[in-house]
C-alpha cells in the first residue's frame, strides 16, 4: 500500500506452492481491504492456510484485511473441477459481493470460518455464482445462475440498491420478465442485467450480434441516477445497441463497443406483513426504489408526511406511495394489506333440565 506521495505504507507476501495462483480483484472499504482470486494447491495467509479440493484444478478465495494489511478472515469456494473468480465489489455497509464461474457438479462454499454450505447441480458447462458476505465473513446469500448453453458473467458493480452485471450468453438467457435470445443458437451475445441487492433479477438487455461469432461485455460501472456504463468487444459483422446498428469492418476480429443505459426510475413493494387478526392495524409495507439517485423522499397515501420507506400500523386496505429521488424524478407503486376473515361461531342452547340445575 502506498500513500498519496507514493511512499510505501505496508506490503506483505501471500505464499503458495503453485505458480498459477492469482489475486484478481481488490476492493477498499472504510475499515479494510478485500482481495479475491483463484488458487491451486496450498495458499498461506497470515491467519490460515487454504488448500484446493483437488491438486490440479482451481478454486477461489476471498481474503479480508484491516487497513494495516492484517488478515481478518478468508473464505473458499471449492469444487472437483475448475472454479473461476471474476470480480468483487463492496457497498456502503462494508459488505462484499463476489462474482465468478464454476464448472463442478457440486461446490462447497464457506459460510463462516467453521461452516460450509454445499450446492449441487450444474446446468451445463460453466455456470455463474453471485454471493454476499458481511464484513465479519458471514455468508448472507449465495445464488447460482446458468442454463444448458453457455452464459458467462465477466464483471459487476453494486450501488444504490442495484447490481449491474455484464458478460455473454448463447441461445437464451432470462432476467425476470426479459427473455434474451441470440440470432443464431451458436452465436454469443453481450448482455447487461440488473439485480436487486439480494440477487433477484430485475431486467436485462442484450447487444445482439449476427452470425456464429463471439461478442461479450467485459466491464460495467454505474454513474449518477443508476446509469449503467458497459464496455466490451464484438466479432460479429454487426451489432445492435438500442436502435443503432454498428458494423465490424474485419469480421471475426475484435472491435470494441461502449454503451450507456438508463433504466426508468421505479419503485417496488419489496416486503409486506398482513394484519394478523380481523380488525387490527398491525400490517406493514416496505417500498424500495431502483434506478434513481439518492437520497429519496417518500409520501404515503394514508399519511403524506410519512417520509419513510416502511409504513407500519396499517389496517387492511390498499395503500400507495410516491418516491422522489435527488433529481426530482418520481415513481409510484401500490400495495394491499389484507386481513383474515372475522371469527364466527354458531351454538345451540340447551336449557337446564330442572330448577337450579346447572346442566
Amino acid at each position: 500500500m502506498f500513500d498519496l506521495n507514493c511512499n510505501l505504507v505496508w506490503a506483505k507476501r501471500i505464499l503458495g506452492n503453485n505458480n498459477l495462483s492469482r489475486i484478481v480483484k481488490i476492493a477498499t472499504t472504510s475499515n479494510g481491504f478485500y482481495f479475491g482470486g483463484f488458487f491451486e494447491g496450498d495458499l498461506y495467509f497470515d491467519i490460515d492456510t487454504i488448500t484446493s479440493l483437488t491438486s490440479n484444478n482451481f478454486d477461489t478465495y476471498i481474503y479480508k484485511t484491516d487497513l494495516n494489511g492484517v488478515g481478518e478472515w478468508v473464505r473458499k469456494i471449492r469444487g472437483t473441477n475448475t472454479e473461476n473468480f471474476k470480480s468483487l465489489a463492496t457497498d456502503e455497509y462494508d459488505n462484499v459481493y463476489i462474482l465468478g464461474n464454476y464448472n463442478s457438479p457440486t461446490i462447497y462454499v464457506d459460510s463462516t470460518e467453521s461452516l460450509t454450505n454445499t450446492y449441487t447441480g450444474n446446468l451445463g458447462g460453466y455456470d455463474t455464482y453471485i454471493g454476499k458476505y458481511n464484513k465479519t465473513g458471514v455468508l448472507q446469500w449465495f445464488l447460482r445462475k446458468g442454463s444448458t448453453a453457455k452464459d458467462i458473467y465477466n464483471d459487476f458493480v453494486v450501488r444504490n440498491n442495484v447490481i449491474y452485471a455484464t458478460g455473454y450468453f448463447a441461445n437464451q438467457i432470462i432476467f425476470n420478465e426479459d427473455t434474451l435470445r441470440t440470432s443464431d443458437p451458436l452465436n454469443e451475445d453481450a448482455f447487461l442485467a440488473a439485480f436487486n441487492e439480494i440477487g433477484d433479477p430485475i431486467a436485462g438487455v442484450s447487444i445482439q450480434g449476427t452470425g456464429d461469432y463471439n461478442d461479450a461485455g467485459t466491464i460495467v460501472n454505474m454513474g449518477s441516477g443508476s446509469r449503467a456504463y458497459v464496455a466490451g468487444y464484438f466479432k460479429s459483422p454487426q451489432i445492435k445497441i438500442g436502435d443503432s446498428t454498428y458494423y465490424n469492418q474485419h469480421v471475426n476480429k475484435s472491435d470494441l463497443f461502449f454503451a450507456i443505459y438508463e433504466h426508468p426510475f421505479s419503485a417496488v413493494i419489496t416486503a409486506e406483513s398482513q394484519v394478523t387478526c380481523n380488525g387490527l392495524s398491525n400490517g406493514m409495507l416496505t417500498v424500495t426504489p431502483y434506478f434513481g439517485k439518492p437520497p429519496y423522499t417518500y409520501s404515503w397515501s394514508h399519511n403524506p408526511s410519512l417520509n419513510n420507506p416502511v409504513a407500519t400500523g396499517l389496517a387492511a386496505a390498499q395503500y400507495s406511495v410516491t418516491v422522489t429521488d435527488a433529481n426530482s424524478k418520481t415513481a409510484s407503486v401500490s400495495g394491499t394489506v389484507t386481513q383474515p376473515q372475522p371469527l364466527l361461531s354458531n351454538g345451540t342452547p340447551t336449557n337446564p333440565s330442572c330448577y337450579n340445575y346447572s346442566d
